[in-house]
């Protein structure tokens, strides 16, 4: 069986307010991360407009009309997600004939959790792999931005950080986790502490591939070696003229 790696989320009809979450239903997809096809797909559904309907004029269940009833979730909104996740990824070896192996997503620690076999405390069947899990990049920057943008809607003597700054170092560090997300994690996390370097004005650990002020540094240097280069033929010249 094939052991692939595949990027999941989910989303809500009703938009959450910071913790809260009271949305009625939540579809989550399950894609593939070189193929970029959707591989699997859930929908929950905590009402059912027929039968809630019917349960508001009758206070009661009973001779609801006959209809495709969509109900198919109890419990709260949030824990969609990480139910989601688990049922998916038992029923792959079945359905996909594909062992999930490795799973991007944002940083759920409920659904992690839940991912576990049931000898862990977990609600994955001991039978299905248990999948390793690695940051989505763009959930790591926007939480990076949250951070910084707090820190520019504060007093400025609190901080003295602008939303011009602000937006200016969410961009770099998108850049820098983009170009260096292959390297291991020592490294990767040196090349984002570079980040506050650059904008420090210290360049002595930039790239010259994407710094500026190094990329001038070192043009000058440049310039600056040929030209004694050409000084000293000239005395040369001279001398020997």
């Amino acid at each position: 069986m094939h052991r692939i790696q595949a990027s999941y989320d989910m989303g809500w009809q009703v938009r959450s307010s910071g913790h809260k979450y009271a949305s009625p239903t939540g579809h989550a997809l399950l894609i593939g991360t070189l193929t970029k096809k959707v591989l699997d797909s859930v929908v929950y559904n905590k009402k059912c407009g027929v039968c809630t309907a019917h349960y508001s004029r009758y206070s009661s269940y009973e001779n609801v009309k006959k209809n495709n009833c969509v109900h198919n979730y109890e419990g709260t909104s949030k824990a969609m997600e990480a139910t989601a996740l688990v049922e998916m990824l038992a029923r792959a070896p079945e359905k996909l004939n594909v062992s999930i192996c490795t799973i991007v997503s944002d940083d759920d620690s409920n659904g992690r959790a839940k991912a576990q076999h049931v000898t862990n405390g977990g609600k994955l069947p001991v039978m299905i792999g248990k999948p390793t899990f690695l940051a989505d990049p763009s959930h790591r920057k926007r939480v990076f931005a949250r951070a910084i943008y707090k820190l520019a809607s504060a007093p400025q003597k609190t901080s003295k950080v602008s939303k011009g700054l602000a937006g200016h170092l969410k961009y770099c560090y998108g850049a820098c986790v983009k170009r260096n997300r292959h390297l291991p994690k020592e490294e990767l996390s040196l090349k984002v502490y570079n980040v506050l370097e650059h904008i420090c004005k210290n360049h002595d650990n930039c790239d010259s591939a994407w710094c500026n002020d190094l990329k001038a540094k070192e043009k000058l240097k440049f310039t600056m070696h040929h030209q004694n280069i050409e000084s000293k033929q000239r005395i040369k010249t001279l001398t020997y003229n």
